[in-house]
């Protein structure tokens, strides 16, 4: 933000964040992420996340660390969408991508994913987690003049797993279908 506020940014550039498919069902709590995101300092939204965020001394840490990492998620794929026509008025893009489960020391050493990687994401996709390579290339891709008319979106990095657990086409322990109308 601040790159953009002073000018930084040459017409033409792109942003493009990591988000993860832990970031979906953003929908639910887009009055919290709309709070947050209006906090004017680091301090007030560091008071804000303390005070609507951060459980108590009962609670689970592990389970603590996942609602606050989804949470963190959800807030990039809304400051995507919301930001992506102001400033694409000032001639920068901005994305990011959703990785699934990826191979790395983070993915092994925590292991609620590890266990999703190691079950349901094989179970579905019928694949090992991807290589972090996998998740670059669509980096590389947004940031390019490839995606100059890409602007606002999160691309699902992941199989096809979030698709087909919002869909119904398979049940997910993470992820919530989209419910008939």
């Amino acid at each position: 933000e601040r790159a953009i506020d002073e000018d930084l940014m040459a017409d033409g550039s792109a942003i493009a964040m990591v988000s993860s498919i832990g970031g979906t069902g953003w929908e639910r709590s887009l009055g919290q992420i709309r709070e947050l995101l209006a906090t004017p300092t680091y301090d007030a939204a560091s008071k804000w996340v303390t005070e609507n965020i951060a459980g108590g001394p009962d609670d689970d840490a592990e389970f603590m660390a996942m609602l606050a990492y989804a949470f963190s998620k959800q807030v990039i794929n809304v400051y995507v969408q919301l930001h992506a026509v102001p400033y694409i008025r000032k001639g920068i893009r901005v994305n990011a991508t959703g990785p699934g489960p990826t191979a790395t020391p983070l993915y092994a050493a925590t292991p609620l994913w590890d266990e999703y990687g190691g079950s349901e994401f094989r179970e579905v996709v019928g694949k090992e987690p991807s290589e972090p390579e996998d998740q670059a290339y669509p980096l590389v891709f947004l940031n390019s003049d490839a995606a100059r008319y890409v602007n606002g979106v999160i691309v699902n990095v992941d199989g096809g797993v979030v698709a087909g657990a919002l869909l119904g086409v398979y049940e997910s322990f993470l992820i919530q279908p989209v419910p008939d109308s």
